[in-house]
């Protein structure tokens, strides 16, 4: 009888042996990848209560932390950027820059290194985190990645005003540029869409029929034509997108250096492929212009009247200023060009932009051609205003649209990782 029970309690123990030598196979079989790359670890990831735990130190200097330990205290400290976290070695309370936050999981100890839930430490950092059954990995993308491809994601259209004089196109480039000719009226476009819709011109009825004192529904091709000014916007347009392009936007140019588009013709690069219709997928249009009939300094034009094509964002008034506002201040800060006033023109809130663009408008009137001062500093800080209008662009995105509120640090409803 003793014999088979001592069989029997082997069986079960050789069972046991086997389960629990599967479990840590199972436990040690974790991988963790931040921005794509493995994350190596001495002591290998284990899951305690359904929990990926990791080495504390590693995963934190792998997210780029410095990282300070208390050793009477057990506690560690992870500083980056803004963010600061303690967390203590068997303890379930954590902080996050002093407020009390709770891990379902406490810190341990094992083979000598203190292990921490990884989704806790990621989250800190304001990490995105997917756990996945299939190949038993923790998939990490950082703050700075996911901040990037959300900017990949935004396309930002430079126009650079005007372009080639009128008197130098032909008829054909005229047409092809998306002018009209109209006895009586000459070459040009119309100013607005009718009221309500989208690519259906007014022809100088059914719309708003509102227009800026220098001209009606129609808008002609010579009130483009300038001499100095193109190449002037052009050079600051491709600077910002230089810029624009290395934070990690997308970038669409209106026109080339020689060519001069109807504003109908450049407003549908806020368009995929330039096919109008789809939906717009740009998510601004800075209009880069310079000033002109005596003053100095830069500034930009404000929205305010009444715009009713159709699809236009609600926000699209708002939007418009803030951007512009936005831009128009880096350039004071960072560029030798001074302020127009208070930085805000409220001539001409219905400009022929304003009327037909599907999506908010920055107007901006960098500084004074006819002005020697400024026609200088337009010729010589044309990289630094470029840089300028890419900065206040994207601290426009930063403050008013990718400052959101805080992801919670993990709790109970988590996945398994």
């Amino acid at each position: 009888m003793m014999k088979k029970i001592m069989k029997r309690f082997g069986v079960l123990l050789l069972l046991v042996s086997v389960m629990l030598a599967t479990v840590s196979f199972a436990n040690n079989d974790i991988k963790v990848t931040i921005d794509g790359e493995y994350v190596n670890f001495d002591v290998k990831p284990q899951i305690i209560n359904k929990r990926t735990m990791v080495p504390l130190r590693a995963i934190f200097e792998a997210l780029g932390a410095d990282v300070t330990w208390n050793d009477d205290t057990k506690t560690v400290i992870a500083v980056k950027d803004d963010v600061t976290v303690k967390a203590t070695i068997g303890s379930t309370v954590a902080y996050w820059n002093d407020v009390e936050r709770r891990m379902d999981v406490a810190p341990v100890v094992i083979d000598g290194r203190a292990l921490v839930p990884v989704r806790f430490v990621a989250e800190s950092f304001e990490c995105e985190v997917v756990w996945s059954d299939e190949d038993r990995t923790v998939y990490i993308k950082s703050k700075e990645r996911v901040e990037k491809e959300a900017k990949a994601s935004k396309i930002i259209v430079l126009d650079p005003g005007h372009g080639k004089s009128s008197s130098l196109m032909s008829e054909k480039e005229k047409i092809d540029a998306g002018y009209t000719y109209i006895p009586g009226r000459g070459w040009g476009e119309w100013r607005h869409f009718k009221s309500g819709t989208m690519w259906q011109d007014c022809e100088g009825f059914g719309c708003s029929g509102r227009a800026p004192k220098n001209g009606g529904c129609w808008y002609p091709i010579t009130a483009g034509d300038r001499d100095t000014e193109p190449d002037l916007n052009y050079n600051n347009a491709l600077n910002a997108k230089k810029y624009l392009e290395q934070m990690g936007y997308t970038v669409r140019l209106t026109r080339g250096q020689n060519d001069n588009p109807s504003i109908t013709d450049r407003i549908k690069q806020c368009y995929p492929d330039g096919n109008t219709n789809l939906a717009p997928d740009a998510a601004a249009y800075i209009c880069i212009h310079a000033n002109a009939g005596g003053g100095r300094g830069s500034c930009y034009i404000s929205l305010s009247g009444l715009y009713d094509q159709s699809g236009i964002p609600e926000n699209y008034i708002q939007a418009g200023n803030m951007l512009g506002q936005s831009i128009n201040n880096q350039i004071i800060q960072n560029t030798s060009m001074p302020i127009h006033g208070n930085g805000i023109y409220t001539t001409y809130p219905e400009l022929i932009l304003f009327c037909k663009s599907p999506v908010p408008v920055a107007y901006m009137e960098i500084g004074f051609y006819d002005n020697a001062s400024d026609l200088w500093i337009l010729q010589n800080e044309s990289d630094g205003i470029g840089k300028s209008i890419a900065q206040g662009i994207d601290a426009y995105y930063e403050q008013f649209e990718a400052k959101k509120m805080r992801k919670p640090l993990p709790h109970e409803n988590k996945s398994s990782d």
